[in-house]
């Protein structure tokens, strides 16, 4: 038996968050098959920072930060949409978008997504 994949061209979800930590995974979203070279999307802070990183297949893993600083014990929105490999991300009314510029536009997971306060990074 082998597990399902899943795979889409569209994802479109918010969710709300509060902290006090500066680094930490968000939401990851992968085939957690233990690939190095699996595609994946993730949402993270960096240094009290809002940053996403998405890569699908062969594509270089493209990253970007809509710079927002969210470290101040308030609710904070983030809303993402995916249409094959633009990804628009909107952090408080700030937008940022990333462009794939490889072939795949799949974003291949076999339905698992890990939310929250993971300290290392993948």
């Amino acid at each position: 038996m082998s597990t399902p994949k899943f795979t889409s061209h569209v994802s479109d979800f918010s969710f709300e968050f509060r902290t006090e930590s500066t680094d930490g995974v968000l939401w990851w979203e992968s085939e957690w098959s233990g690939i190095i070279n699996s595609n994946f999307f993730i949402v993270y802070l960096r240094k009290g920072r809002v940053y996403v990183a998405v890569k699908f297949g062969r594509d270089s893993t493209k990253s970007t930060t809509t710079n927002n600083f969210v470290i101040d014990r308030k609710w904070h929105r983030i809303s993402v949409k995916r249409k094959r490999g633009r990804i628009t991300v909107d952090v408080d009314d700030r937008m940022t978008s990333i462009m794939s510029t490889g072939e795949d536009t799949q974003l291949n997971t076999n339905g698992l997504v890990y939310l929250g306060q993971w300290k290392a990074f993948p």
